[in-house]
């Protein structure tokens, strides 16, 4: 994991405003544990925002696609740029999940409510980096 020496406890949740702009700049989601499953919250969340127009990329070891889109074992395996990284796994996963993340560059990270880290991040720019 990296370390630069800002902890993700001083963390607060963006504005509305915030996540407006975010979700109207986006247009390309890696959605990390997508489920093949149409019961999974993971599934029915990434099937509203494709329908609203996002391109889902489905980021879910030893599964061929999902919404007819190829799917990645790894972020680091995806091609092209990613606006955001939707992450649904176990938070036991989410640090490394993050570090990936920063590895590909990606601007922001969605962590699923409940879900925390204590990854310790280092970025570039980490003033540019939405959570």
């Amino acid at each position: 994991m990296r370390d630069s020496g800002i902890i993700l406890s001083m963390f607060q949740n963006p504005s509305d405003n915030e996540i407006r702009a975010l979700l109207t700049r986006s247009h390309r989601l890696a959605v990390v544990g997508l489920s093949p499953k149409p019961a999974r919250p993971s599934f029915r969340v990434s099937q509203q925002m494709q329908a609203w127009g996002y391109e889902i990329v489905p980021v879910r070891p030893m599964v061929e696609s999902v919404f007819g889109q190829a799917a990645y074992a790894r972020l680091e395996d995806v091609p092209g740029k990613v606006d955001i990284v939707n992450v649904f796994r176990n938070a036991e996963e989410v640090d490394a999940v993050v570090d990936s993340a920063i590895t590909i560059g990606a601007p922001a990270i969605w962590i699923q409510q409940g879900i925390s880290t204590t990854l310790l991040l280092s970025a570039p720019s980490p003033q540019d980096f939405s959570w």
